[in-house]
């Protein structure tokens, strides 16, 4: 399976509510399951320095630190909601999560660190390619979530370049207007008659009455009336990047006929963008500058609800009995939650002594769902395939994972196809011999990209590994579990 970059649609920031962020900073997206968050900012600064030009590569780094200033962990849970097709809302916690695998939260200064770098990247990106709705939704998410830290952080979002103001505006009367506005909003008494008009009307005005307000922050007496108005367009950036990460990404996910098979409608930055629209003005409440905004957002919504389930996933497997590709297929039929949703569904399964790499940190081979293999849904960061997220742990970026970057990863063997990881089933890498695990693809077969001799044995030898599909068979019940 060829993945293009563009099947994949990267989803926004996943943002949950936590105490020392806004309650109204809702769960957005799907949750990755114990992602290992400083390990990934760490390499995916790396990749920043290496290709400083690459929009994508600021993107992920944007966004794993919205996801850290977010989460206050060194992993992502995951939300096990009932519905994939809906981004999880509200207070969320697991018992499941081992509290000694959890390092200290950050404190206040690191919460700061990470909107600032969060912005910074993210808008980097956004200069470089103003017509990527996914970095536009990642924006949002990260200024809804720092919010209650604005005041702390010397910053205009989306402030516009040289350029973008010459392009935008050639009319010297558009400007003139602009600064009009900043003077009557300095005046004594503040006339804000046209600040409102400005920062939620035409983006070209916008822009131009940010820029005219920044130029003047310098001036003492004037910091009070331009924090004032600094606050507000932060807040009006958040409903409006919302929006605009739903059209632009309307202009290909609206050709959409059924959900993706890599994930679920999160993927689909129309719909999560459309969902925290309508949800974020909802909660505000709705102003004149909604009402056609709103009732367009919600219909998006209805649209993507609609589309039938996917019908195929994928996860990494390793071949460690040489069997070949035609062997990995069992005859059984599986009910393990591979796409993560919670939703009843059989997929069709490898055979026994096919083994599934999993995501284990806790040592404890607790297996729940598709978020902690490494395929279609890892973590739910914008990866082309599993190879690409068992990456992430690639820490000197060899293109292999070897030595004390193994820790955390097992293989699961389904011995009893029962769709569940029973005890002595998961199994540590270490413990069966595994050296090292290639993260590259070196070819495809029957579509599926495969790493051909990746896995590395302690006794010299190597085995094949695969982006394995596994497609839907029809709804079942949920596997037991003791």
């Amino acid at each position: 399976m060829s993945i293009d970059r563009k099947s994949l649609l990267m989803s926004g920031a996943v943002l949950l509510g936590v105490a020392a962020l806004a309650p109204s900073a809702r769960g957005h997206g799907r949750l990755p399951e114990m992602m290992p968050v400083e390990r990934v900012v760490e390499n995916l600064a790396a990749a920043v320095a290496e290709h400083p030009d690459d929009p994508y590569a600021h993107y992920r780094l944007g966004r794993v630190h919205m996801m850290a200033l977010e989460t206050k962990t060194g992993f992502v849970n995951v939300f096990n909601g009932r519905n994939t097709i809906t981004p999880a809302e509200g207070w969320w916690t697991n018992p499941r999560i081992r509290q000694d695998f959890v390092p200290n939260p950050p404190d206040h200064a690191q919460l700061i660190t990470h909107l600032k770098e969060a912005l910074a990247h993210l808008e980097t990106a956004i200069h470089m390619r103003p017509g990527e709705p996914a970095f536009r939704l990642t924006l949002a998410c990260t200024l809804e979530a720092g919010e209650p830290l604005m005041g702390e952080v010397d910053h205009w979002p989306l402030l516009p370049t040289d350029a973008e103001v010459a392009a935008m505006s050639p009319d010297i009367r558009r400007r003139i207007f602009a600064s009009e506005a900043v003077d009557g909003l300095l005046k004594t008494p503040p006339d804000r008659a046209y600040i409102e008009w400005y920062l939620k009307g035409r983006s070209a005005a916008r822009d131009l009455l940010v820029r005219e307000a920044a130029s003047r922050g310098k001036v003492p007496e004037h910091a009070e009336r331009l924090e004032e108005l600094r606050q507000r367009d932060w807040r009006c950036q958040i409903d409006r990047q919302y929006f605009r990460a739903m059209c632009l990404a309307l202009i290909d996910d609206g050709l959409t006929r059924e959900k993706p098979i890599w994930g679920g409608l999160a993927d689909y930055v129309a719909y999560e963008a459309a969902q925290d629209f309508v949800r974020y003005v909802e909660a505000r409440g709705e102003e004149p500058f909604d009402f056609i905004r709103l009732r367009v957002a919600k219909a998006t919504v209805d649209g993507f609800n609609s589309l039938p389930h996917p019908n195929a996933i994928t996860p990494i497997v390793l071949d460690l009995d040489g069997v070949g590709l035609d062997a990995l297929e069992s005859l059984a039929t599986s009910a393990f939650d591979l796409e993560g949703s919670g939703r009843p569904q059989a997929w069709s399964w490898v055979s026994p002594n096919v083994g599934i790499l999993v995501w284990d940190p806790s040592g404890e081979g607790d297996v729940r769902s598709g978020h902690l293999l490494f395929g279609s849904v890892t973590w739910f960061l914008p990866f082309e395939h599993g190879y690409e997220a068992l990456s992430t742990l690639d820490d000197d970026r060899d293109g292999r994972i070897a030595g004390e970057e193994l820790t955390g990863l097992s293989v699961w063997f389904d011995r009893n196809q029962n769709g569940v990881a029973d005890a002595g089933e998961v199994q540590p890498v270490g413990e069966l011999s595994i050296e090292a695990l290639s993260c590259r693809v070196t070819s495809t077969e029957c579509g599926m990209p495969m790493s051909r001799g990746g896995v590395h044995l302690t006794n010299g030898e190597t085995r094949d590994s695969y982006d394995w599909i596994a497609t839907a068979q029809r709804p079942a019940a949920a596997p037991d579990r003791p």
